[in-house]
C-alpha cells in the first residue's frame, strides 16, 4: 500500500513539473548591458524608466543611489537618506 501511494505522488509530481509552463523573465545585468534589457516587456509590467534613466555615464540615473556599507551595498529608497541593504 505504501508503495502504491508513494508512486501516485511521484507521478503527479511528475506530471504537474511537465505540464506547468515554466517562465522565467529576470536575470541579473551587469551596467554596460543595459541596452540589451528587454525594454519593451518591462514597460507592459509597469516599469516606466528608460535605460538612461537607469545608467547614463556623467550624467547620473538610478545607479548613483547604490551605496557601499562595510563591504555590503545598500540603495537610497528616500529623498531623507534611507538607506536598504
Amino acid at each position: 500500500m505504501r508503495v502504491r501511494a508513494i508512486s501516485w505522488v511521484g507521478a503527479i509530481c511528475a506530471l504537474l513539473l511537465t505540464v506547468s509552463p515554466i517562465m522565467a523573465n529576470e536575470g541579473m545585468w551587469t551596467l554596460w548591458e543595459i541596452d540589451s534589457l528587454p525594454m519593451d516587456s518591462l514597460h507592459r509590467a509597469g516599469f516606466d524608466l528608460s535605460a538612461d534613466q537607469i545608467y547614463a555615464p556623467g550624467k547620473g540615473g538610478l545607479t548613483d543611489a547604490i551605496v557601499g556599507i562595510g563591504g555590503a551595498s545598500g540603495s537610497f529608497v528616500s529623498s531623507d537618506g534611507l538607506v536598504i541593504t
